[in-house]
């Protein structure tokens, strides 16, 4: 069964036959938004490296609202067509799996350690980095909260618009982590590219790397810290009834080979409720359905 044919990769409009503004989801919120943002600055001719870009000059002169603004900021009109691709895809499927609430913290908070990540280490090594714009690093936070949830699932996909490509989430992180590493490496041995205005320019590889660390951090840590202090993101809707303490036996034998319908009613009641509200043997289940899936599309 290909990704695309999952409930949580329907359009969420499509379904509830509404349309406007009224009616979006929040990916479209955050796409619009980051367009926006986009034309304002070029529209207006606004020197965005100076108010929205996040540097550690500004910084220290006290704009940590930069640690926000550089995450809709973008330095050009592919940089933003490529941000907004992936928030489109990879948003899309994370929002049906943990619900918008989780969604739009995911891609926040990612963005927010990607940049301190980024900063720190320019404080740390001394160096004067380049001032960082783009989503790139909430993108990477939703792709590793997603990767996280369902490192089995193979996603089919045309690398480049044009190869015919099947991996599996779990090996997509890897390559992009493999990426990222190879790109921090080259900057070290050739230093930052020098554009036409005298100005350097370098890819914010750590802020990546923090993003995605992030997407990984609020899946497996965050949602249960939140709740033991009593501050809930989840919706009430998404909140799972606490189980009744009953003697149950335990199963020695999982479920090796679970059916089809198994598998996407695990599916639909992540959707509903999030990764948190399964049991230990929902979560078994669905690992044996990834790894049952993935086998048959290695034959």
């Amino acid at each position: 069964m290909s990704i695309y044919s999952r409930d949580y990769m329907r359009d969420e409009n499509s379904r509830k036959g509404g349309s406007g503004p009224g009616s979006w989801s929040v990916i479209t919120w955050l796409i619009v938004i980051n367009c926006s943002v986009f034309l304002a600055e070029h529209l207006s001719r606004l020197n965005e490296k100076a108010w929205l870009a996040l540097s550690d000059v500004s910084i220290l002169q006290g704009r940590v609202y930069q640690f926000l603004t550089y995450q809709f900021s973008h330095a050009h009109l592919l940089h933003l067509l490529f941000n907004m691709v992936g928030v489109f895809f990879i948003g899309r499927m994370l929002l049906r799996l943990v619900g918008p609430r989780k969604t739009v913290w995911i891609y926040l908070l990612a963005g927010l350690f990607g940049g301190a990540v980024q900063l720190g280490y320019n404080f740390l090594t001394g160096s004067a980095g380049s001032p960082i714009v783009g989503a790139s690093a909430s993108l990477m936070g939703m792709l590793g909260a997603a990767a996280t949830v369902i490192p089995r699932e193979r996603i089919n996909f045309l690398l480049f618009f044009i190869l015919p490509v099947s991996m599996t989430m779990l090996q997509i992180v890897l390559i992009v982590i493999a990426v990222n590493v190879v790109t921090f490496g080259l900057q070290l041995v050739s230093g930052p590219r020098i554009l036409p205005d005298g100005t350097a320019s370098s890819t914010a590889v750590l802020a990546h790397l923090g993003g995605l660390g992030m997407g990984w951090i609020f899946i497996r840590h965050l949602q249960n810290f939140f709740s033991n202090f009593g501050i809930s993101i989840v919706p009430d809707s998404e909140q799972s009834p606490k189980p009744k303490k009953k003697k149950e036996k335990k199963q020695k034998d999982k479920a090796k080979t679970p059916s089809a319908s198994d598998v996407d009613a695990i599916l639909d009641k992540i959707s509903e409720k999030g990764m948190h509200s399964l049991t230990k043997k929902e979560r078994e289940i669905l690992d044996a359905g990834s790894e049952q899936l993935a086998s048959r599309n290695k034959k």
